[in-house]
């Protein structure tokens, strides 16, 4: 990649370095979806009306590619101060993007055969709440970073103050 498009990026997506952490890793995992979000899309659209093949078919098969893709840009880029190892953190990217699959395939499914809404829109709003849910789940589980959450402070006190006792 070009070092002027990456310092841009860089600056774009942590507002100049001045976005809290978690803020500018949404902002790089939001990036890289939008960006393999239009791959797939691009790709979706040309298996359906070029080689004919069904939209839930085409949907596994550019999801796999896609998320394979996002997975190691968000392992290099968004998350590039994770503490997580690359092997574990695959395996929990792999189940969440299985979860996110399975809720792609669901919501097609209702979007265009139940409420009737053209395949390429359902697409588009399918990626929008399974993106959402996708980030939430790797945020927590896959990139584990250095810093640890409040939630996992107030439990290991928790458990401290337990032992004490």
């Amino acid at each position: 990649m070009n070092p002027k498009v990456k310092e841009n990026l860089n600056r774009l997506t942590s507002l100049n370095g001045k976005a809290p952490k978690t803020i500018t890793r949404l902002m790089r995992y939001s990036a890289t979806g939008i960006f393999t979000g239009i791959i797939d899309l691009i790709i979706f659209i040309f298996l359906v009306e070029i080689f004919q093949f069904h939209y839930l078919l085409s949907a596994f098969f550019v999801f796999i590619v896609t998320k394979t893709l996002a997975f190691f840009v968000n392992l290099k880029w968004g998350f590039k101060d994770s503490n997580a190892k690359r092997l574990n953190a695959y395996y929990y990217f792999i189940v969440i993007s299985i979860v996110e699959l399975v809720l792609t395939i669901f919501l097609l499914k209702y979007l265009v055969e139940v409420l009737k809404i053209y395949y390429i829109f359902s697409k588009v709003i399918a990626g929008i709440i399974t993106g959402m849910l996708g980030f939430s789940m790797n945020y927590v589980f896959t990139f584990q970073t250095k810093r640890q959450t409040y939630l996992e402070k107030s439990v290991k006190i928790h458990f401290k103050k337990k032992e004490a006792k």
